[in-house]
């Protein structure tokens, strides 16, 4: 970082000076929004911005020595962005700025549109286990998730070209990219956000493949020769024209990009890969423990820029005032959900914070890492820190270049992803409620991790299984041990491939559904826990990543009360012993044989005959059944019945098994019957 950039002044942290630690709650009644914060006495402007999703803004001019501001208005179920602008009487200081995306009980987000994994074919070899779990893993949050595996061959081009024809293609409901492996890395402008002149040229941009606009982006203009040859821009040379972003982006974008890194070996890249998605699917299954706090190893306090401030108003968003912990990056202690790490870089290292040198014996302690250094976030360097810091063990699942400007993680803190902050930070017209900051919108922005990720991650069920018979669907799961859990929410996809709609309303509240629908074969049935989230931003209802089951199509696997449950509507009719239907048939022999309950007719699973002076019974039931079984008996007056020895299996096909029991005939008659009977 440029000593003096942006105004170098002694004595003050203005980090902690500029970030306005601002909470919401529910307000009078319950009802609405209301905010509050710490007031001052030393104010010659206060001002509160508010907008709604979709809408249009308005500002309020407050009282100077205000604490508060009530939104009466605000229903369930709306989020509503404030920005709060305080101005000190000083005027040598800058802007206070207080952020909060509040709302009550916002509803839990079942379909966040298309994401598209873009994969080099040798992370896709290497990882590929890996990288289907993270697809099973978004799936179950939601996400449509297409995976395009691109050969050694592409271009920045070509792989524009795929991901522009994967959002016109899926209807533009594309929302997420995600960029694993080495992918050909596009460079834009002409720009040096960390105040080194020696640093201007072009800089990375992945945010390119985020904007569906492609006629805004131009190789004419520009025509600079760097110190390094990367930077340089010139006409033609495939590196574009601009240095902001020209219009708001469409899809959010991220990269898992462990290449060029030695510092890890003999670790390689795929190693590095793999160990990340271990660390993701950790993160989404609620088993990496973080404290809602913030880590903060500022060594660069005096900047007016307050580059700790994003950090911290995302701390005080999550977990109210006072959240912030000081300390070394790298020293062992707690690991928290965010962290900044600022000081004086270069490519592989922060002054005070970090090198890529001491990762790969290190434990990263923060989760989402906005760091500031020289150099640094021109990543697309050998062994570049922003890059190795999601490559480091830890908690470290996300990292940006942030300060100039900042990025708006406060945003995670009702539920939004880490990627729809940075599509916010880098999209003309989404900063109007962000703090300024220097290079504004740059092209320069990008996210080293997955854009999907959230906060709050919940444990999900253990287990799940589905049966489909006679036209219904059983559904029954194991509870999630996470603590707090209000319920389960049910989903079904008509066929692979398809989106899980949900098959109910409400929560359920027992480890058993049954669908009256079932679209048979090839059908899959998804649940998610859900619970409430309460943070210093309000209420939102938050759903763990789904466990997923495709139906077997018989009753094969089902014990028989739940069998009964599925299949016969009224309670009391659901003995052992009741027949409903009026066929004669009994429930239990029902429930071994495959039958329906609830349809009249003959129950064709067995058959008698005498042969060579024996007397012989076939019959057949499901197969694997646990439950109940039948037991062939034989009587010479039908009266005493006594259980055939010789029950021998003839075969197993269509689910069923087939089975035969024979007794000699001694009298001249003899009767033999089949007996349900519970295990």
């Amino acid at each position: 970082m440029a000593p003096g950039f942006r105004g170098e002044l002694q004595g003050q942290d203005y980090g902690a000076m500029t970030a306005l630690e601002i909470t919401a709650g529910p307000g009078a009644r319950g009802q609405g929004i209301a905010l509050s914060w710490a007031g001052r006495s030393d104010l010659r402007s206060c001002k509160i911005y508010r907008t709604v999703a979709g809408g249009t803004g308005q500002t309020s001019t407050l009282p100077l020595t205000a604490a508060g501001y009530d939104d009466p208005g605000v229903p369930a179920g709306t989020m509503v962005e404030y920005r709060l602008a305080a101005s000190p009487a000083n005027t040598a200081l800058p802007v206070m700025y207080g952020h909060c995306l509040a709302g009550r009980e916002v509803p839990l987000a079942e379909d966040n549109g298309g994401l598209l994994l873009v994969v080099t074919e040798e992370m896709a070899a290497a990882a590929g286990r890996e990288i289907q779990r993270l697809v099973d893993d978004a799936t179950g949050e939601g996400w449509r998730v297409t995976q395009w595996v691109i050969p050694p061959a592409a271009t920045v081009a070509s792989v524009k070209a795929g991901i522009s024809a994967a959002w016109q293609g899926g209807g533009r409901t594309l929302k997420s990219v995600l960029l694993i492996g080495h992918v050909p890395v596009p460079y834009s402008g002409l720009i040096y956000p960390d105040g080194h002149p020696e640093h201007r040229g072009a800089w990375p941009c992945d945010g390119y493949y985020g904007d569906m606009d492609e006629a805004l982006w131009k190789d004419v203009t520009v025509n600079f020769s760097a110190a390094r040859a990367e930077n340089t821009n010139v006409p033609g040379d495939g590196k574009f024209d601009a240095s902001t972003f020209p219009s708001a982006l469409e899809l959010a974008v991220g990269r898992l990009d462990f290449s060029r890194l030695p510092a890890f070996a003999p670790l390689t890249e795929a190693d590095l890969l793999r160990r990340y998605l271990e660390k993701n699917h950790a993160w989404r299954t609620g088993a990496l423990a973080v404290e809602p706090r913030a880590l903060v190893d500022d060594n660069l306090p005096t900047f007016a820029e307050g580059f700790s401030a994003a950090t911290r108003r995302a701390a005080c968003a999550l977990a109210g005032a006072g959240s912030v912990l000081p300390g070394d990056y790298l020293t062992p202690g707690p690991a928290c959900v965010f962290g900044a790490g600022i000081g004086y870089g270069s490519y592989d290292s922060i002054s005070g914070v970090a090198g890529t040198s001491q990762l790969p014996s290190a434990t990263t302690r923060a989760a989402f890492n906005l760091l500031m250094g020289s150099y640094s976030g021109d990543w697309d360097t050998t062994n570049n820190l922003i890059r190795a810091m999601t490559a480091a063990p830890g908690a470290s699942v996300a990292a940006w270049w942030s300060g100039r400007p900042n990025i708006p993680l406060f945003l995670m803190a009702l539920g939004q992803t880490a990627g729809e902050c940075t599509r916010r930070a880098m999209s003309p017209g989404g900063t109007t409620y962000l703090a300024p900051g220097a290079s504004a919108c740059g092209v320069h922005l990008g996210l080293m991790g997955d854009p999907t990720l959230r906060l709050n991650s919940i444990a999900p069920v253990p287990q799940v299984s589905a049966v489909c018979c006679g036209g219904r669907a059983l559904i029954e799961w194991q509870s999630s041990p996470a603590a707090g859990v209000a319920g389960y929410a049910v989903f079904r996809a008509e066929v692979s491939g398809a989106p899980f709609v949900r098959c109910h309303g409400g929560l359920l509240q027992a480890g058993l559904f049954v669908d009256v629908s079932c679209p048979g074969p090839g059908c899959r049935y998804m649940v998610r826990a859900v619970r409430l989230e309460t943070t210093a931003s309000g209420t939102w209802w938050n759903g763990s990543t789904g466990r997923i089951a495709t139906p077997s199509d018989s009753a094969a696997g089902c014990q028989f009360d739940a069998w009964a449950e599925m299949m016969i509507p009224a309670p009391a009719a659901r003995g052992d012993e009741a027949d409903p239907d009026a066929d004669g048939l009994p429930n239990l022999q029902e429930y071994l044989a495959g039958s329906d309950p609830m349809l009249p007719g003959c129950d064709d699973a067995c058959a008698s005959r005498g042969v060579a002076g024996n007397l012989e019974l076939t019959f057949s039931m499901i197969d694997g059944l646990t439950a109940a079984t039948f037991v062939p008996e034989a009587s010479p007056d039908m009266v005493t019945w006594t259980p055939v020895a010789d029950v021998q299996e003839v075969s197993r096909e269509s689910g069923r098994i087939q089975c035969r029991a024979c007794v000699p005939a001694a009298e001249a008659r003899g009767f033999l019957r089949l007996r349900p009977v519970r295990h």
